[in-house]
């Protein structure tokens, strides 16, 4: 059930989230309120978790799509030609991709290091703070330059 209640949200997330954000003129106050869900999931994670988890992993489903379709987004936002969009696509999804393949390995290293789910919840609040700085840098309205 979990894992059909995550898809779901992330399709809607992912839909609903691109749509909406490529209508501002910076979409500063989307990645706000994405890592914001997603910080308040992950304590209810940590915190509430007797009973209450399809709600959090629901968020979490939600979060993860709006937050992806945003990244795909911002690479054609951000870029002033074609050009400029390929070698911007290029870059970040190679460098996304890597540290997406890494982080099964980090994160179950991790819990066999400790034997507890917590360590881990609070690792992903730490990244999700680290992805709210960069995204309300990225959501700036402007394009980049190419060198």
């Amino acid at each position: 059930m979990d894992a059909f209640v995550i898809a779901g949200n992330r399709n809607f997330g992912f839909y609903a989230y691109s749509f909406f954000a490529g209508k501002q003129k910076n979409q500063r106050s989307t990645v706000a309120f994405l890592i914001a869900l997603e910080i308040l999931s992950l304590l209810g994670l940590l915190l509430f978790n007797f009973g209450s988890e399809w709600i959090w992993i629901s968020a979490l489903g939600f979060v993860l799509g709006g937050s992806f379709g945003l990244a795909l987004l911002f690479l054609v936002l951000r870029a002033g030609d074609i050009e400029t969009t390929t070698e911007l696509s290029g870059m970040a999804q190679s460098v996304g991709y890597f540290i997406a393949a890494s982080g099964p390995v980090l994160i179950g290293s991790l819990f066999d290091y400790t034997g507890s789910w917590d360590y881990l919840i609070i690792a992903l609040i730490i990244v999700a703070v680290i992805k709210l700085f960069m995204g309300l840098e990225a959501g700036r309205q402007g394009t980049v330059k190419r060198i």
